[in-house]
């Protein structure tokens, strides 16, 4: 059975093409969610800090929520979403006439999920930040990026008067996202990224129970991040794979 983000991009993608004038794209997204049981929160509901966005934290003491511009309008994601198990994902939505982005100031991240909508196709598509610039290029780029800030900032030194001059990125992107080669697999790719959070069968745990059982949920990835929460005192977690933690006492 698909996980209910899986099933809320799933649709998604199944749907046309949304402007995001006026914020519909967004707007309409979030209805999604909210249809596929997903509930409206604030950061500070689900005691997450702006830092928490920032540092990409994987992990919630909450689950099935989202959160609308968790760092405001101008930056991204547009929805920070939480799993049936508390897991984190950032979702960004992308909305142009045609099927091409323009990059305003920020540039694809690598475990960002990307909901595209492509006037030109009257369709929408989904695919990671991984999956969108060429590594090298990026890094050139965001080189580039650095090195006009920095002139910038050393010419703004120079002015006598209350003026500045302000530098903004923009990448302009040739790709055709909807129409390219291979967007299908980079749809799957996303739904393997989601489903990869889900608790491995093949991963043993045994607890020395303390007086009080209390829930305990151990995530561990197979890309070797191992989460643990909420905490209960006294338990000790076994968990014999290799790329797992293999013994860890909560104190």
């Amino acid at each position: 059975m698909d996980r209910l983000l899986t099933k809320t991009l799933k649709e998604a993608i199944s749907s046309q093409h949304k402007s995001n004038a006026k914020k519909q794209h967004e707007q309409w997204f979030e209805r999604l969610l909210s249809n596929n049981g997903f509930v409206k929160k604030t950061l500070e509901d689900v005691s997450m800090t702006t830092t928490d966005v920032r540092e990409n934290v994987l992990l919630s003491d909450q689950n099935l929520f989202f959160i609308p511009e968790p760092l405001g309008s101008q930056n991204t994601p547009d929805f920070l979403v939480g799993d049936e198990n508390g897991n984190l994902f950032y979702v960004e939505l992308k909305s142009s006439k045609e099927e091409k982005i323009t990059w305003n100031g920020g540039f694809p991240k690598d475990n960002y999920i990307y909901l595209f909508s492509s006037g030109k196709k009257d369709a929408q598509t989904i695919f990671m930040g991984s999956d969108s610039w060429d590594t090298a290029d990026r890094a050139r780029l965001l080189e580039h990026a650095a090195v006009l800030k920095a002139i910038t900032n050393k010419f703004n030194e120079t002015l006598s008067g209350n003026q500045s001059f302000y530098v903004r990125n923009m990448f302009a992107d040739k790709t055709k996202y909807y129409s390219r080669e291979g967007r299908e697999e980079y749809e799957q790719s996303v739904i393997k990224y989601i489903e990869s959070f889900a608790p491995d069968p093949e991963i043993l745990i045994s607890f020395d129970w303390p007086h009080i059982v209390r829930p305990l949920v151990v995530l561990c990835r197979k890309f070797k991040i191992s989460l643990l929460a909420p905490i209960i005192t006294g338990t000790v977690v076994k968990i014999p794979k290799e790329d797992c933690l293999e013994e860890q006492e909560v104190a």
